[in-house]
Protein backbone atom coordinates (compact mmCIF):
# COMPACT_ATOMS: atom_id res chain seq x y z
CA UNK A 1 0.00 0.00 0.00
CA UNK A 2 1.27 3.44 -0.91
CA UNK A 3 0.37 6.45 1.20
CA UNK A 4 1.05 10.09 0.33
CA UNK A 5 1.20 12.32 3.41
CA UNK A 6 0.76 16.07 3.05
CA UNK A 7 2.71 18.40 5.33
CA UNK A 8 3.64 22.03 5.70
CA UNK A 9 7.31 22.70 5.08
CA UNK A 10 8.38 24.08 8.46
CA UNK A 11 10.78 22.10 10.65
CA UNK A 12 8.08 21.51 13.25
CA UNK A 13 5.48 20.40 10.70
CA UNK A 14 7.97 17.99 9.12
CA UNK A 15 9.04 16.67 12.53
CA UNK A 16 5.39 15.87 13.27
CA UNK A 17 4.90 14.31 9.83
CA UNK A 18 7.98 12.08 10.14
CA UNK A 19 6.74 11.06 13.58
CA UNK A 20 3.46 9.89 12.01
CA UNK A 21 5.35 8.22 9.15
CA UNK A 22 7.48 6.25 11.62
CA UNK A 23 4.44 5.17 13.64
CA UNK A 24 2.71 3.90 10.50
CA UNK A 25 5.77 2.07 9.21
CA UNK A 26 6.13 0.27 12.54
CA UNK A 27 2.66 -1.24 12.23
CA UNK A 28 2.94 -2.04 8.50
CA UNK A 29 6.40 -2.87 7.15
CA UNK A 30 5.06 -3.11 3.58
CA UNK A 31 3.71 0.44 3.66
CA UNK A 32 5.28 2.78 1.10
CA UNK A 33 5.11 6.34 2.40
CA UNK A 34 5.77 9.54 0.46
CA UNK A 35 5.77 13.00 2.03
CA UNK A 36 4.52 15.90 -0.08
CA UNK A 37 5.13 19.47 1.12
CA UNK A 38 2.29 21.95 0.63
CA UNK A 39 2.56 25.70 1.27
CA UNK A 40 -0.32 27.21 3.20
CA UNK A 41 -1.58 30.78 3.41
CA UNK A 42 -0.18 31.10 6.92
CA UNK A 43 3.29 30.09 5.69
CA UNK A 44 3.31 32.45 2.70
CA UNK A 45 1.98 35.59 4.43
CA UNK A 46 4.27 36.38 7.38
CA UNK A 47 3.27 40.04 7.70
CA UNK A 48 -0.39 39.91 8.70
CA UNK A 49 -1.35 38.58 12.14
CA UNK A 50 -2.82 35.08 12.15
CA UNK A 51 -6.11 36.32 13.60
CA UNK A 52 -6.58 38.55 10.53
CA UNK A 53 -5.84 35.84 7.95
CA UNK A 54 -9.10 33.95 8.55
CA UNK A 55 -9.92 30.31 9.27
CA UNK A 56 -7.73 27.38 8.34
CA UNK A 57 -4.65 29.45 7.50
CA UNK A 58 -2.33 26.48 8.18
CA UNK A 59 -4.67 23.70 6.97
CA UNK A 60 -6.89 24.76 4.05
CA UNK A 61 -4.43 24.11 1.20
CA UNK A 62 -3.59 20.67 2.60
CA UNK A 63 -7.27 19.84 2.90
CA UNK A 64 -7.90 20.89 -0.72
CA UNK A 65 -5.04 18.64 -1.89
CA UNK A 66 -6.67 15.80 0.03
CA UNK A 67 -10.08 16.43 -1.52
CA UNK A 68 -8.45 16.53 -4.97
CA UNK A 69 -6.71 13.19 -4.21
CA UNK A 70 -3.21 14.66 -4.59
CA UNK A 71 -2.44 13.48 -1.06
CA UNK A 72 -4.05 10.71 0.99
CA UNK A 73 -3.75 12.13 4.48
CA UNK A 74 -2.61 15.39 6.08
CA UNK A 75 -0.76 15.95 9.33
CA UNK A 76 -2.04 18.97 11.22
CA UNK A 77 -1.42 20.60 14.56
CA UNK A 78 -4.95 19.95 15.75
CA UNK A 79 -5.28 23.42 17.25
CA UNK A 80 -4.99 24.81 13.69
CA UNK A 81 -8.00 22.84 12.37
CA UNK A 82 -11.15 25.00 12.22
CA UNK A 83 -14.13 23.95 14.32
CA UNK A 84 -16.35 24.23 11.23
CA UNK A 85 -14.60 21.93 8.77
CA UNK A 86 -15.20 20.13 5.49
CA UNK A 87 -17.91 17.47 5.81
CA UNK A 88 -15.96 15.04 3.59
CA UNK A 89 -12.90 15.02 5.87
CA UNK A 90 -12.29 13.57 9.32
CA UNK A 91 -9.60 13.52 11.99
CA UNK A 92 -8.90 9.79 11.88
CA UNK A 93 -6.14 9.63 14.50
CA UNK A 94 -4.56 11.60 17.30
CA UNK A 95 -1.41 9.99 18.75
CA UNK A 96 -0.62 10.62 22.41
CA UNK A 97 -0.68 14.29 23.29
CA UNK A 98 2.50 16.21 24.04
CA UNK A 99 2.68 19.02 26.62
CA UNK A 100 -0.18 21.51 26.34
CA UNK A 101 1.71 24.31 28.14
CA UNK A 102 2.67 27.66 26.72
CA UNK A 103 6.14 28.69 27.81
CA UNK A 104 7.90 32.04 27.88
CA UNK A 105 11.50 31.80 26.67
CA UNK A 106 13.75 34.66 27.73
CA UNK A 107 17.35 35.77 28.07
CA UNK A 108 19.00 34.84 31.36
CA UNK A 109 19.71 38.44 32.36
CA UNK A 110 16.02 39.37 32.06
CA UNK A 111 13.46 39.72 34.85
CA UNK A 112 10.12 38.84 33.23
CA UNK A 113 8.25 40.57 36.06
CA UNK A 114 9.64 43.91 34.82
CA UNK A 115 8.91 45.98 31.70
CA UNK A 116 10.25 43.48 29.18
CA UNK A 117 9.40 43.31 25.46
CA UNK A 118 7.80 39.96 24.65
CA UNK A 119 6.80 38.76 21.19
CA UNK A 120 3.73 36.69 20.34
CA UNK A 121 1.23 36.60 17.48
CA UNK A 122 -1.54 34.99 19.53
CA UNK A 123 -4.51 37.05 20.70
CA UNK A 124 -5.10 34.51 23.49
CA UNK A 125 -1.52 34.65 24.76
CA UNK A 126 -1.49 38.44 24.55
CA UNK A 127 -4.68 38.71 26.62
CA UNK A 128 -3.57 36.38 29.40
CA UNK A 129 -0.04 37.76 29.55
CA UNK A 130 -1.49 41.26 30.00
CA UNK A 131 -3.37 39.99 33.05
CA UNK A 132 -0.49 37.96 34.52
CA UNK A 133 2.30 40.46 33.78
CA UNK A 134 0.82 43.98 33.61
CA UNK A 135 4.29 45.59 33.21
CA UNK A 136 5.12 43.47 30.17
CA UNK A 137 5.16 45.12 26.73
CA UNK A 138 3.66 42.62 24.28
CA UNK A 139 4.40 43.07 20.58
CA UNK A 140 3.53 41.11 17.46
CA UNK A 141 5.87 38.31 16.36
CA UNK A 142 5.26 35.88 13.47
CA UNK A 143 7.38 33.02 12.19
CA UNK A 144 8.34 29.46 13.04
CA UNK A 145 10.12 28.53 16.27
CA UNK A 146 13.60 28.84 14.73
CA UNK A 147 12.83 32.34 13.44
CA UNK A 148 11.43 33.48 16.77
CA UNK A 149 14.37 32.08 18.73
CA UNK A 150 16.79 33.77 16.35
CA UNK A 151 15.09 37.16 16.84
CA UNK A 152 15.19 36.65 20.60
CA UNK A 153 18.90 35.89 20.55
CA UNK A 154 19.55 38.88 18.30
CA UNK A 155 18.04 41.09 21.01
CA UNK A 156 14.98 42.18 19.03
CA UNK A 157 12.84 40.80 21.86
CA UNK A 158 13.62 40.03 25.49
CA UNK A 159 11.20 37.13 25.57
CA UNK A 160 8.97 35.07 23.28
CA UNK A 161 6.03 32.77 23.93
CA UNK A 162 5.89 29.35 22.27
CA UNK A 163 4.23 25.97 22.80
CA UNK A 164 6.32 23.61 24.90
CA UNK A 165 5.24 20.78 22.58
CA UNK A 166 7.08 22.43 19.68
CA UNK A 167 10.30 22.74 21.68
CA UNK A 168 10.11 19.08 22.65
CA UNK A 169 9.31 17.79 19.17
CA UNK A 170 12.22 19.74 17.70
CA UNK A 171 14.47 18.63 20.59
CA UNK A 172 15.56 22.21 21.23
CA UNK A 173 17.87 22.45 24.24
CA UNK A 174 17.44 25.95 25.65
CA UNK A 175 20.34 25.50 28.08
CA UNK A 176 22.80 25.24 25.20
CA UNK A 177 21.35 28.48 23.81
CA UNK A 178 21.86 30.15 27.20
CA UNK A 179 18.13 30.82 27.52
CA UNK A 180 15.69 30.42 30.40
CA UNK A 181 12.08 29.36 30.10
CA UNK A 182 9.05 29.18 32.34
CA UNK A 183 5.77 27.31 31.94
CA UNK A 184 2.88 29.76 31.88
CA UNK A 185 -0.17 29.15 34.04
CA UNK A 186 -2.65 30.24 31.36
CA UNK A 187 -5.33 28.29 29.46
CA UNK A 188 -3.81 26.67 26.38
CA UNK A 189 -5.32 26.74 22.92
CA UNK A 190 -7.86 23.91 22.51
CA UNK A 191 -5.98 20.73 21.47
CA UNK A 192 -2.55 22.34 21.91
CA UNK A 193 0.11 19.64 21.76
CA UNK A 194 -2.09 17.28 19.74
CA UNK A 195 -1.28 16.05 16.23
CA UNK A 196 -4.39 15.46 14.14
CA UNK A 197 -4.12 13.11 11.17
CA UNK A 198 -6.79 14.01 8.63
CA UNK A 199 -8.24 11.70 5.99
CA UNK A 200 -11.15 11.51 3.57
CA UNK A 201 -14.23 9.96 5.23
CA UNK A 202 -14.68 7.50 2.37
CA UNK A 203 -11.18 5.99 2.62
CA UNK A 204 -12.05 3.13 4.95
CA UNK A 205 -8.79 1.23 4.48
CA UNK A 206 -6.70 4.30 5.32
CA UNK A 207 -8.87 5.18 8.30
CA UNK A 208 -8.57 1.59 9.57
CA UNK A 209 -4.78 1.90 9.33
CA UNK A 210 -4.73 5.27 11.09
CA UNK A 211 -6.86 3.97 13.97
CA UNK A 212 -3.91 1.73 14.88
CA UNK A 213 -1.81 4.78 15.83
CA UNK A 214 -4.65 6.53 17.63
CA UNK A 215 -4.48 7.28 21.36
CA UNK A 216 -8.03 6.94 22.67
CA UNK A 217 -7.57 9.29 25.64
CA UNK A 218 -6.12 12.06 23.45
CA UNK A 219 -8.84 11.49 20.83
CA UNK A 220 -11.58 11.74 23.48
Amino acid sequence: MKLVIGSRGSKLALAQTYYIKNLLEKIDEDLEVEIKIVKTKGDVDQRVSISQLGLGVFTKELDIKMLEHEIDIAVHSLKDVPTLWNEDLTIAATPQRESYYDVIVYNRNVDIESSVVVGTSSVRRRAFLSLKYPKMKIVSLRGNIDTRLKKLMEGKYQGIVVAEAGLRRLKIDLDTLNLNYKKLDIPPAPAQGVIGVAARKGDREIIKLLKKINDSKTYL
